[in-house]
């Protein structure tokens, strides 16, 4: 599936003028921008947690370190 829509999206490239995309493109784009804020919103929400937790202040940095190589 993903090739034939690369497929459709790359040969209609050369038709387009350029700084233009096919019309189509925002509709598919909607569930990758909703993944991402999702991933920026649960990166947030555990950075908040970590911060807001009893342990020391050097192993809270540790963890947040470890959480944003994850992100």
């Amino acid at each position: 599936m993903a090739s034939a829509m690369f497929n459709r999206l790359t040969s209609r490239g050369s038709q387009q003028l350029s700084g233009t995309y096919p019309p189509d493109i925002p509709l598919l784009l909607q569930p990758l921008l909703k993944a991402l804020v999702t991933v920026g919103f649960e990166f947030q929400k555990h950075r908040e947690i970590i911060l807001k937790s009893a342990i020391d202040e050097p192993l809270k940095q540790r963890a947040i370190a470890t959480l944003a190589k994850r992100h």
